[in-house]
């Protein structure tokens, strides 16, 4: 799919570039076509056509067929209505076309259509011998187009091959060009359409662009048309649509269009009035072809009012436009007949419509906290512009129903779920599945995956053990932490403080019932003798609920001395002692020169302390692959472990463990807290 629309691109800007303006002279007469042929639907809205997505009969921009749904088939002619010579009070153009679906990727559409040169009312005036009814262009068209939802708004696009025929009389050829204007040739198209949902409704902004001629059939130059339109449901005697269009159609510099129109759809979409103006200005140098026969030069036309109506009935729609009396032109009607699909639809194809939903998060805590108090489901369908009705049912683990959602036209982007029932009561604690079920315009009905969503809404119940029942620093403590429920934990904290100051916080990210503390803080000193230390447990579960334990009291016995004491025999070691705390950048594990210094005096104490033991513990934050980070703890233990031995000590003394992201001793969800984590630990042992 991204090598199509690629493809689509880059033929819409690089073959485009050398589809100049063509030597033959005739071809002003093809170029000039391009205004002519418009649909009944367009005229009755100035023309305009290329900023709306509609399905059948939409000349003006193939991309719009990316909307249809089932077969469609429609037809229409335009048709004279000032007679300017006895010959010239026919149609000036005819065309017919199907859309139909293909291999469930793309949308095809086949039109063959007749179009009659616009030959200006002077011209037409000035050559009453002549036949201008045969002065025509043929042709059959394929288009393959393709919708994409890209987020916010879905894109179609359209790449339209074309077989052009025409025939011009001999009375109306140059002599500088003989014949030239009979032969057949190939051309090409390039369509876009973008839908911008507006609300929940199925109001739209669009924006179009055709590319004509890209592939350009007699040297011809390519046809710019770009579009804007405004699509905005409400109601007006029933279901109503009112749909603004604006286009600008730049053949080259010498040939323009301008069309502007308004409709309204209104007794639920059954009838429509149209309104619009148009503006063309044909190409001057085409005056050479008529061989001096005009009297008056070609110049810009006046502007048309135009107007019509549309009927729909049993899948059919008709649709008549109508423009008052141009210079070029004179007045001129457009009638088209189309069948959209929609009786097909229900019986041949009986595809029921896709949707997906999703919960936002799997975990809802409705408990008036404000932390995940709602949960959003959002709901997704390529079938989204037919889908007619849609019901959203959430049910417990029973299966009976607590809680429904429901609405018409297409599906909103998303529904909040506050954790309350139909009744407006909190449900008990459980699992919730929902499902939506959607029925299109066709009938057909169709049904979601299901999307799990959790509740609890009870304040966690914890105990915390503290062994043993005083604090040596260096010996440590141990901490046991017991959930009184099977919980699904987000986060385990332990917490010391002394007073009301917070002097040790242990955080893991989910639960772990065993954690180790040495008693010596993060800056290397100990509580003092005689403290009081105040020590509970917080557990935080995945729908945000916290629960904290009882406050465990746990008394500083003694403080083990951090300098030796003047005397010939060195002072006893505690049992641990950390001796430094080095942290690294992100991804590093080289040592600076600040490190080295800070070893060099730990090199200097180990070797007072020739009974000691080391151990060197490597250890990161939680960013990245967890096989990326123990081999970087593991990279940064090895390196202090091997500078140490370059010092002097013994490797046998040495013992280097790497944690990876498992032991942090701060918060990783801050960079302060990640950059604290990534850290080497040299704690010294007694023997």
């Amino acid at each position: 799919m991204k090598r199509f629309i690629m493809f689509v691109l880059m033929l819409a800007l690089g073959v485009s570039a050398w589809a100049l303006d063509g030597e033959n002279p005739a071809s002003a007469f093809y170029e000039n076509s391009r205004i002519g042929l418009t649909d009944a639907t367009s005229l009755g809205m100035g023309g305009a056509g290329i900023g709306l997505s509609r399905s059948s009969g939409n000349l003006q921009n193939p991309a719009g067929y990316a909307f249809s749904y089932g077969v469609d088939a429609f037809g229409g002619m335009g048709l004279f209505m000032k007679e300017l010579n006895t010959d010239l009070d026919l149609y000036k153009n005819m065309y017919f076309g199907v859309t139909f679906p293909l291999m469930d990727w793309f949308t095809a559409n086949v039109t063959v259509s007749r179009t009659s040169l616009l030959l200006p009312y002077v011209a037409t005036n000035a050559i009453d011998e002549s036949d201008p009814d045969d002065c025509i262009i043929d042709m059959a068209a394929l288009s393959l187009t393709r919708k994409v939802n890209m987020g916010g708004f879905d894109l179609a696009f359209a790449f339209t091959g074309k077989y052009i025929m025409p025939s011009l009389e001999e009375e109306y050829q140059s002599s500088s060009a003989p014949d030239t204007y009979v032969d057949s040739a190939m051309g090409g198209d390039v369509s876009l359409l973008a839908v911008v949902p507006v609300n929940e409704s199925g109001s739209s902004f669009n924006m179009g662009l055709t590319l004509t001629d890209v592939i350009a059939p007699m040297d011809v130059t390519m046809g710019i048309n770009a579009g804007l339109g405004l699509k905005m449901e409400h109601q007006l005697m029933g279901l109503a649509s009112f749909s603004l269009g604006a286009d600008y159609l730049m053949n080259h510099a010498n040939s323009t269009a301008l069309h502007v129109g308004a409709e309204e759809w209104f007794l639920n979409k059954k009838i429509a009035l149209r309104a619009g103006y148009l503006q063309n200005t044909f190409y001057k140098d085409g005056a050479a072809l008529y061989e001096g026969a005009l009297t008056d030069p070609l110049y810009d036309g006046e502007g048309q009012i135009t107007a019509g109506l549309g009927f729909r009935f049993s899948g059919f729609e008709v649709n008549a436009g109508y423009a008052l009396a141009g210079e070029y032109t004179g007045s001129s009607m457009a009638f088209s007949l189309a069948y959209t699909g929609e009786k097909t639809m229900a019986s041949a194809y009986k595809i029921p419509p896709v949707v997906r939903i999703m919960a936002e998060s799997e975990w809802l805590s409705p408990n008036g906290d404000g932390i995940k108090d709602q949960v959003r489901i959002l709901a997704e369908s390529k079938d989204n512009e037919i889908i007619r009705s849609w019901t959203l049912s959430l049910t417990d683990e029973g299966g009976k129903e607590v809680r429904r959602f429901k609405g018409k036209k297409s599906l909103p982007p998303f529904m909040t779920w506050d954790g309350k029932d139909n009744k407006g009561a909190v449900v008990p604690d459980g699992t919730y599945a929902a499902v939506m079920t959607v029925k299109d315009r066709y009938g057909n009905k169709g049904s979601s995956n299901k999307a799990f969503v959790a509740v609890r809404s009870k304040t966690l119940e914890v105990t915390l053990n503290v062994m043993p029942d005083k604090l040596i620093p260096g010996e440590g403590l141990t901490f046991t932490v017991t959930p009184h429920e099977n919980v699904d934990v987000a986060k385990t904290q332990i917490v010391v403080t002394k007073g009301t100051e917070t002097i040790h916080e242990i955080i893991y990210e989910g639960h772990k019932d065993r954690f180790e503390w040495s008693g010596i803080l993060a800056d290397g000193t100990y509580p003092e003798k005689g403290d009081s230390l105040n020590i509970f447990a917080r557990l935080t579960d995945r729908a945000g609920n916290t629960g904290e334990s009882l406050i465990v009291t746990v008394p500083v016995e003694a403080t083990q001395l951090v300098e030796p004491p003047i005397s010939q025999e060195m002072p006893p070691i505690p049992a641990m002692l950390l001796m430094a705390r080095l942290r690294f950048e992100e991804n590093a594990y080289t040592l600076t020169a600040a490190q080295k210094e800070e070893l060099d005096k730990i090199i200097s104490t180990l070797v007072s302390y020739p009974q000691s033991t080391v151990r060197v513990e490597g250890h990161t934050d939680n960013v990245g692959a967890r096989s990326v980070n123990e081999k970087l703890s593991r990279d940064r233990a090895e390196m202090v472990k091997k500078y140490l031995v370059a010092g002097g000590i013994d490797s046998a003394r040495i013992v280097s463990v790497a944690y990876g992201p498992d032991m942090p001793v701060d918060t990783n969800k801050t960079a302060k807290g990640r950059a604290n984590n990534r850290r080497v630990d040299v704690i010294m042992l007694s023997r």
